[in-house]
């Protein structure tokens, strides 16, 4: 498992310019405390490339914690499959939460990757998001949706992708009102 995590030290930040390319983590042989995520954000991180990678058989392959602000972030020619029971239900291939209140995700970027068998999404993104990209993917065989975005969008681009044998609907795109104090409507 590889951890992404924003310390308060004094030679501790954010995680920035790295490139993770040709890896491939499987939860297999783990035990099931372990088999917690693949890549997790746990801190702020931006300018970071995962290229040519596989993850398979984690609850989460990829998960970003609630607080966690990402930034330029490249996910590109990415194998994300098959769902493996742990100490909870297997969920998605990649889920990202929300960034701290005020904060968005900027210039995120899933291309030219397969997402497959996972027992609920292949990617579920909270947002708010400016600029995201989702290009060139393919979702097959995911138990609920080939992706769901919780959220709002802006200035950003979903195309080219191919979906089937999903089992509720290819995508969806639905409004959650988390970063609006209660009452308002948000701009």
């Amino acid at each position: 498992t590889m951890v992404f995590n924003y310390g308060n030290g004094p030679n501790e930040g954010p995680q920035e310019y790295l490139i993770f390319d040709g890896l491939e983590i499987n939860g297999k042989d783990l035990t099931n405390e372990q088999r917690r995520t693949g890549i997790a954000f746990e801190g702020d991180v931006k300018n970071l490339i995962f290229r040519n990678m596989e993850t398979t058989r984690f609850n989460a392959d990829i998960f970003g914690n609630v607080g966690v602000k990402l930034e330029n972030v490249l996910f590109d020619s990415m194998v994300i499959h098959n769902s493996q029971g742990g100490q909870r239900q297997p969920e998605h291939g990649i889920y990202l939460n929300n960034p701290d209140f005020g904060e968005v995700h900027t210039d995120l970027v899933f291309k030219d990757s397969l997402f497959y068998q996972r027992n609920r999404h292949g990617m579920q993104l909270r947002p708010p998001y400016i600029n995201l990209k989702i290009v060139r993917n393919i979702f097959q065989s995911n138990g609920l949706r080939g992706f769901e975005i919780k959220g709002s969008i802006q200035g950003s681009e979903i195309s080219n992708n191919l979906f089937f044998n999903n089992g509720l609907m290819p995508l969806l795109i639905n409004r959650e009102d988390i970063h609006s104090p209660s009452g308002t409507n948000p701009t």
